[in-house]
């Protein structure tokens, strides 16, 4: 009987192919990659504008006094400007690598379930199709995004 494959396994649960691999083994990100981490930010930024959107409705239903208005917005405001830094900083860094063993633990979300990746005591987010694809008794490599550590791809050591 065939063994399935283990690196066809990552690159489908992660969303990578060969030539981002190659990419991220030299520091770099490819355009698909690129894109995704626009479509990532995008998602955020808007993610935190219907948060924004939602607190000043909140402040405004609730006659809040005007001082609690202007630093919860200026709160929010910070957060969105924090944002998308990181996710600038993703665009113009060199895409990091991490080696080692791999814990991949559940972590519930508000919007929906995924799960925690631990390699030497740092902690990346990934989807519920990336649990299945990574042996707890190998060794990996994870390549990342320095600002957000947004996982781009993994390989199998030894």
């Amino acid at each position: 009987m065939m063994q399935p494959n283990p690196m066809l396994i990552l690159s489908n649960a992660l969303g990578f192919s060969a030539a981002d691999l190659y990419a991220n083994r030299i520091g770099l990100l490819t355009s698909h990659q690129r894109n995704n981490i626009i479509k990532h930010r995008k998602q955020a930024f808007e993610n935190w504008f219907m948060g924004t959107l939602l607190v000043l409705l909140c402040v405004i239903f609730l006659h809040l006094q005007l001082m609690v208005a202007v630093f919860g917005l200026a709160c929010m405001i910070s957060l969105l400007l924090g944002i998308w830094m990181r996710y600038e900083e993703d665009l113009h860094s060199q895409v990091e690598a991490i080696s080692g063993q791999i814990e991949v633990q559940p972590q519930i979300m508000l919007l929906g379930r995924q799960y925690r990746v631990d390699i030497n005591g740092q902690i990346f987010r990934v989807s519920g199709r990336a649990k299945v694809a990574f042996n707890h008794q190998a060794a990996y490599r994870l390549y990342y995004t320095a600002g957000t550590h947004i996982v781009l791809a993994a390989e199998l050591l030894g």
